[in-house]
């Protein structure tokens, strides 16, 4: 493991322009869980990254495709945030 070395679980989140809600509010707190388990699930199965410091990251894409507007909000949201 390098010293920077960070993993990122990425959830990438998608709307039209039209839609009432913005991509990155859809990540819900049990969406959140989900993402959590299933990154939990990954490092027990891959013991060389679990001494790699985690972060959650959404990708949010709204607009008309090709070129959607394109938000990265890192650290979206922590394990501690789950509760």
């Amino acid at each position: 493991m390098t010293g920077c070395a960070t993993l990122v679980f990425v959830e990438i989140r998608y709307r039209h322009s039209r839609a009432p809600v913005p991509p990155e509010q859809t990540v819900t707190t049990a969406k959140q869980r989900r993402i959590a388990i299933a990154a939990q699930h990954f490092l027990s199965s891959h013991a060389r990254f679990r001494d790699y410091p985690a972060r959650f990251d959404v990708l949010a894409l709204s607009g008309s495709l090709p070129t959607p507007r394109i938000r990265w909000i890192r650290n979206a949201f922590t394990m501690d945030d789950l509760g």
